[in-house]
């Protein structure tokens, strides 16, 4: 590991640990905690105190602390990496180590699962032995099946986020039961999505829907259109092996359209396959989230990957709406603008090409289509007679 990370883990983690000896003994940690630190403990635990006593609050927050059902819920909506490592921590009496990767240790320090300790410039990780002994109670058989199902529910709602953007509560049960065999149903599902967003995630839950994080007080408008149910147009649910790759944040279908454009960027404007993957991939984003012609530019211009003359924006155009009509998109439930165009007889999406900024090794140059010139999305059309046409409907 290179030094500089190891340094900056060292200062997240000494920033969270405790300033004491290492001690397996819960109340004897708790002693040498401070009244402020316990405090502290006794808020995040809900405890109610009135006057500011260390010996109740060391009495309540120990209670707290050790409680079998706290521990077993804390630990039902673990990740996988979490879980490993309380269970290592569970056999051996602590983890001497000063680089520990934070996204590792942060929830399970947050809920009191680990307890972490600087020393003599020394950081160690541990689970008191009460913690232990109560965790030694739970019956493992019923949480262990307990944990898969919250775990499947949580990987599930990671995909619905990725496919569609936003799900209404009621949709998500239909879409889990569809590929489950186990079946869910409201109820269940209501308290275990608390449960779920007891923790820090990338979506959110309103009264009848969850949605993506990406979604803020300056879109929030958008979740209106994303959540509709469109006439004829169902959500994209595929065969179950392909439906769980969106569990994967980055992951996306690199369809023939992808494919062709990133030839023709390869053979006629960029040698350098890494670049060209990474601009592809944050072009399919931009096509994704339905944004407009000239963000795709934008994003040759973030690359460095420049035009040499207006005729291969003519070549290269045609194949960036390929791609924007067959990429899926949260605005059609997961499905691409062609599968709805097939479904419904719809006519595709257009762009809009006015006043575009092209990138060149020259710097940025404005392209003025008039109404005569040929149009960029390669119809044949004058461009006053095709694409133009969408700038009129919008004025009017």
């Amino acid at each position: 590991m290179d030094n500089t990370i190891k340094d900056h883990l060292e200062k997240i983690n000494i920033l969270t640990a405790f300033e004491a000896k290492p001690s397996s003994n819960l109340r004897d940690a708790l002693e040498g905690f401070q009244t402020k630190e316990l405090m502290v403990i006794a808020d995040n635990l809900a405890i109610r105190y009135e006057t500011v006593d260390k010996d109740f609050l060391i009495d309540n927050v120990f209670k707290g602390i050790k409680d079998t059902e706290r521990i077993e819920n804390a630990l039902l909506i673990t990740r996988d990496y979490e879980f490993e490592l309380f269970e290592k921590l569970i056999k051996e009496e602590f983890i001497q180590d000063n680089a520990m990767p934070f996204g590792i240790t942060s929830y399970l320090i947050e809920k009191y699962l680990i307890f972490s300790f600087y020393n003599d410039d020394k950081i160690y990780f541990l689970v008191p032995e009460e913690i232990k002994n109560s965790y030694s109670k739970i019956d493992k058989s019923k949480f262990n099946k307990k944990f898969e199902h919250y775990k499947k529910i949580y990987q599930y709602l990671k995909i619905c986020i990725n496919l569609y953007g936003a799900v209404r509560k009621k949709k998500f049960v239909e879409i889990f039961n569809h590929y489950n065999e186990e079946k869910l149903n409201q109820a269940e599902f209501s308290e275990i999505l608390n449960y779920i967003l007891s923790r820090q995630q990338p979506f959110f839950q309103d009264e009848d829907f969850i949605a993506s994080d990406y979604f803020d007080s300056e879109n929030y408008d958008e979740l209106d259109f994303i959540l509709v149910d469109n006439d004829g147009i169902s959500y994209y649910m595929p065969p179950k092996e392909k439906f769980l790759k969106y569990e994967d944040e980055g992951y996306f279908e690199f369809t023939p359209q992808i494919q062709k454009l990133k030839d023709y960027i390869i053979k006629n404007m960029c040698k350098d396959e890494e670049k060209v993957n990474n601009l592809i991939s944050d072009i399919e984003l931009v096509c994704s989230l339905e944004d407009p012609f000239q963000y795709v530019l934008n994003e040759f211009a973030r690359y460095e990957i420049f035009f040499s003359n207006e005729s291969q924006l003519y070549e290269i155009t045609p194949l960036i709406l390929d791609v924007y009509n067959n990429t899926r998109t949260w605005g059609n439930h997961g499905h691409t603008p062609y599968e709805v165009h097939f479904i419904t007889g719809e006519p595709l999406p257009v762009q809009s090409f006015d006043n575009l900024f092209i990138p060149t090794k020259k710097g940025v140059k404005q392209l003025k289509l008039n109404n005569f010139s040929p149009c960029l999305c390669g119809s044949g059309k004058k461009y006053l007679k095709c694409c133009a046409q969408y700038n009129l409907e919008v004025k009017d």
